[in-house]
């Protein structure tokens, strides 16, 4: 009794909306997964393996050919399968990774941390003076003249606020 209601636990447990297409879309990939592993898995090549492990057919005989070329076209589409299997593979993965990294809540707090950062880049911009030195390449370099979304360097070079501090921060000031 246990696992059946431990079974309507994992059927019934609320999805977020967010993930809803991606788990949908998960599980329609691990479907054609294991539609294709039980192809490849189960092939002509494996039930002419048993029987011949040194993989050719045999050496005289009418159906020699015939056997032979039968054997080709299946590792041809073993090949084909496998190259298909890769792929969705790869997209399973990554569809198993973007959920958990919106379920475990990691993204909300990344999306925080970059909010907090463009904010502090926004209050750094508006506290430069002229005279402050600020590093553009990794080089210090004077303010000659500022104003609330540029600034001019003692170089002569005009650099907007978005070049500096970046496009989200400076849509900030």
């Amino acid at each position: 009794m246990e696992n059946v209601f431990a079974q309507l636990g994992e059927i019934l447990k609320p999805v977020n909306p967010e993930t809803l297409e991606m788990h949908i879309e998960l599980k329609e990939t691990e479907n054609k997964i294991e539609s294709l592993e039980r192809q490849q898995n189960g092939g002509y090549t494996a039930q002419v393996a048993k029987s011949f492990h040194l993989g050719m057919v045999g050496g005289s005989g009418r159906n020699v050919r015939a056997l032979n070329k039968r054997r080709g076209q299946e590792l041809d589409r073993t090949i084909d399968r496998a190259v298909i299997l890769c792929e969705l593979y790869k997209k399973r993965d990554g569809l198993k990774s973007r959920i958990e990294y919106i379920e475990s809540g990691k993204r909300d707090t990344d999306l925080k941390k970059k909010e907090d950062r463009n904010n502090l880049m926004a209050e750094w911009w508006k506290s430069l003076k002229v005279g402050d030195d600020i590093a553009i390449r990794k080089e210090p370099v004077l303010i000659t003249k500022k104003n609330a979304k540029s600034c001019e360097t003692g170089t002569g070079c005009k650099w907007t606020a978005a070049e500096i501090i970046g496009r989200k921060a400076a849509a900030l000031l």
